[in-house]
C-alpha cells in the first residue's frame, strides 16, 4: 500500500536527493526546447542505458484517464540489471496515486517531485518520485522511483516516537474539483493508539469511511475549510472506550496539496481540568455557603446591634432614672439644694478630709426670721417663692466648687465651709445676711422683705462627728434670735478661746451697734 508523504514545490530540483533522479531531470531539461516538451521516443531511448530503477509510463486513454504501464527492464542489456529491477505489480491505491500525480504534471506541463511511502512484506518503505511530462504520438508522463528507505526510517522513527499522533492526507476530489474525502497517506503509531485502530487499517484508507462520525458530528466542514483556505482548524473529541473515556485534541492544517492532522491525548489534562472545575464549583458552593452564613451573621449582628442600642437606651434611661432618684433622694424638691441626708453625707466626707490634712472646717446655720408670719400673711405659695429666692442667694454667697449648702428642713439652712476658720465663716455669714435683707421677694406684685439669723460653729478636735458642730451652730443661731434676730453669732464656747477675739473689731462693733 502506497501513500503520498509530501509534494515538493516548483524548485524541487534543489531538493532531489537521488543522483539518478537528478540526472533524469537534467536530461529531460536538456531535451526540452523552449516550451516544447521532450519527445517520448527520444527520451526513452536516452534513458535506456542510464536508469536502472522502477519506471511507470502513463498515457491517457479515450476517456482521458491515464492508463499505467509498468516499464519492464526488457530493454536492459544485462540480466543482472533485470533481476535488480524486478518490479512488483502496483496496488489499486498505488495506481490511483500514480494517476493523480500524472494528471497534475500533465495539466501543468511541468515536471514534479514528491515523496511517497508504502508497505512491502509488512515493511514500511519510501521512494523519491520524479514525474516528467513527454510529447509523442500520444501525450504521456514518465514516472521514476528511487528507494528512500534511510530517510523514511528516520522520519518514521521520529514520528512513531512522538507522543502526538500525526497523519498526512491527500484530498479526494469530485468531477468539479470539490473535496469529498481524504485519503490517509501517512500515519504514526501514536495516532493508531489514540484512535484505537491498527495502522494497516488506516494507511491508504478513506477518512470518512474509517471515521463516519466526522460527518455525523459536524467536523467535516472544518477539514474542508482548512484545505480550501489554509486556515487551521481545531476540535476536541471525547470518546467512550471499552474500559475508559478518552479525550483528544485534533489540529487540522494545510500542507502542500494535502492536510496534516495532529492528535494529542488530553485525557489527563481534561481529568485535571474536571477536578479543578469540581474544586472550583465546590469553592463557589462554599463561597455561597459562607456568603449565606455571612448574611445570616450580618443579620444577627444587626439584630444584636439593635438590641445593644435598645439596651444602651434602656441603660441611659435607667441611669437617668437613677440620677433622678438620686437627685430626689439627695435634693430638696422645693429649693433644689442638698437635703439633710445629702448634706450630712457631704459634711462627713469634708470632716474626714479636714482631719487627714489638718485643715479647719466651719459651719453656718441660719433660718428666716418670722417666716411663719410670711406664710400666714402672703400664703404658702409666697413662702415657697421666698425659700427658693433665699436658697439662690445662699448659693451665690459660697464657693461653688468647695462649699456646700443644704436645706435641713422648713426655713432652716446650713452651709459647710471647708478650709475656712471662724473669721472666714463670719465674713461669709455677714455677707449672706446682708444679701438676704437687701433682696426682697416680689410675689403677685407684692414685695416681701425677709431677714435671717445665722449661727457659726467650728469643727473641734474633740468632736465625734458633724452633729456636734451642728449642735453648737444651732445654739449660736438661737442666741442670734434671742438677741434681736437679723444677726450673726459665733458658737457660745469654742475649742479655741481666741476664736471670738480673732474676729475683726469692726465686725463686732457693727454687730453691737445693731443689737443696741
Amino acid at each position: 500500500m502506497t501513500s503520498l508523504i509530501e509534494f515538493r514545490d516548483d524548485e524541487f530540483a534543489n531538493q532531489l536527493r537521488s543522483p539518478d533522479l537528478l540526472m533524469l531531470f537534467h536530461l529531460w531539461n536538456q531535451l526540452k526546447i523552449d516550451d516544447i516538451l521532450p519527445d517520448e521516443e527520444i527520451f526513452m531511448g536516452a534513458i535506456e542505458t542510464l536508469y536502472n530503477e522502477r519506471l511507470f509510463l502513463l498515457r491517457p486513454d479515450a476517456n482521458d484517464e491515464f492508463q499505467v504501464e509498468i516499464v519492464e527492464a526488457a530493454f536492459r542489456k544485462d540480466q543482472e540489471s533485470k533481476k535488480q529491477c524486478a518490479i512488483r505489480k502496483p496496488s489499486v491505491v498505488e495506481i490511483d496515486l500514480i494517476r493523480d500525480v500524472a494528471q497534475r504534471a500533465f495539466d501543468r506541463s511541468k515536471p514534479d517531485s514528491y515523496l511517497c511511502q508504502g508497505t512491502e512484506a509488512d515493511t514500511l518503505k519510501a521512494w523519491e518520485h520524479l514525474i516528467l511530462p513527454l510529447e509523442g504520438d500520444q501525450s504521456s508522463v514518465i514516472l521514476a522511483m528511487v528507494p528512500f528507505e534511510q530517510e523514511t526510517t528516520m522520519i518514521t522513527s521520529i514520528l512513531d516516537s512522538a507522543m502526538e499522533g500525526f497523519s498526512a492526507m491527500r484530498p479526494v476530489l469530485d468531477d468539479d474539483g470539490k473535496i469529498i474525502d481524504l485519503q490517509i497517506i501517512l500515519v504514526n503509531d501514536s495516532t493508531a493508539n489514540i484512535v484505537d485502530k491498527p495502522i494497516s487499517e488506516l494507511l491508504g484508507a478513506r477518512l470518512l469511511k474509517v471515521f463516519p462520525k466526522i460527518l455525523e458530528d459536524g467536523r467535516w466542514p472544518g477539514y474542508v475549510h482548512a484545505y480550501e483556505t489554509g486556515e487551521p482548524c481545531n476540535f476536541k473529541i471525547t470518546e467512550d472506550r471499552a474500559h475508559d473515556t478518552i479525550t483528544y485534541r485534533v489540529a487540522v492544517s494545510r500542507y502542500g496539496g494535502g492536510l496534516s492532522v495532529t492528535l494529542v491525548d488530553i485525557t489527563a489534562e481534561e481529568e485535571t481540568l474536571m477536578q479543578l472545575a469540581s474544586q472550583h464549583r465546590e469553592l463557589l458552593e462554599r463561597k455561597d455557603a459562607y456568603k449565606a452564613q455571612a448574611q445570616e451573621m450580618a443579620k444577627l449582628i444587626n439584630k444584636l446591634r439593635r438590641a445593644q442600642e435598645k439596651l444602651a437606651a434602656e441603660i441611659e434611661e435607667r441611669k437617668a432614672l437613677a440620677d433622678t432618684l438620686r437627685e430626689l433622694a439627695n435634693t430638696d424638691e422645693l429649693t433644689k439644694l442638698a437635703n439633710r441626708r445629702a448634706f450630712m453625707s457631704q459634711g462627713k466626707s469634708e470632716i474626714q478630709r479636714a482631719i487627714r490634712y489638718d485643715n479647719p472646717v466651719s459651719l453656718i446655720m441660719f433660718d428666716l426670721d418670722h417666716f411663719k408670719l410670711v406664710n400666714d400673711t402672703y400664703g404658702h405659695h409666697a413662702g415657697d417663692e421666698v425659700l427658693r429666692s433665699v436658697s439662690q442667694t445662699a448659693l451665690n454667697s459660697i464657693r461653688q466648687s468647695v462649699d456646700h449648702v443644704g436645706r435641713l428642713g422648713g426655713e432652716e439652712f446650713a452651709i459647710l465651709l471647708p478650709q475656712t476658720d471662724v473669721k472666714g465663716a463670719w465674713t461669709v455669714a455677714e455677707r449672706l445676711r446682708q444679701s438676704i435683707e437687701a433682696n426682697p421677694v416680689t410675689v403677685d406684685g407684692r414685695v416681701i422683705t425677709v431677714t435671717a439669723s445665722l449661727g457659726i460653729a467650728k469643727f473641734c478636735p474633740g468632736d465625734n462627728d458633724l452633729d456636734d458642730v451642728l449642735q453648737r451652730a444651732d445654739e449660736a443661731l438661737y442666741t442670734a434670735k434671742n438677741n434681736g434676730r437679723n444677726l450673726v453669732h459665733p458658737q457660745p464656747e469654742g475649742c479655741d478661746p481666741n476664736d471670738i477675739t480673732t474676729l475683726d473689731n469692726n465686725l463686732l462693733l457693727n454687730q453691737a451697734k445693731r443689737q443696741a
